[in-house]
């Protein structure tokens, strides 16, 4: 299996890496005995959740979809990170810009603004 380095994919990766790297020390997950390690005040945890569940959000289909999945895992994550997440069941912004190009290309340009 070879991972192919174009441009684009190579500008995914990073904001993939740097999403991680941001996110990896939060208290994300559960101990194993059910418990969360919260080093840091709750406003600023929860205020974290949901820039991790905007930025899921804004990379696209495939991660909001990865970030609904997360919002079930209550054996795994945080009941903030939960929480967060849940809003991408039912309250995410339609993608309208890539619709518009695919009926662009498929209308011959027949697809006003």
């Amino acid at each position: 299996m070879s991972v192919a380095f174009t441009q684009d994919k190579l500008k995914r990766y990073k904001d993939i890496f740097f999403l991680i790297l941001k996110h990896i020390r939060e208290p994300i997950f559960l101990n194993k005995d059910g418990s969360v390690e919260n080093l840091k005040p709750e406003e600023e945890i929860i205020k974290d959740a949901e820039k991790l569940s905007q930025e899921l959000e804004e990379m696209g289909p495939t991660f909001i979809k990865l970030g609904q999945l997360l919002s079930t895992r209550t054996d795994l994550l945080s009941p903030i990170y939960t929480e967060a997440l849940t809003k991408l069941q039912d309250k995410v912004q339609p993608s309208h810009f890539r619709l518009r190009k695919l009926m662009k290309l498929y209308l011959h340009n027949s697809v006003q603004s």
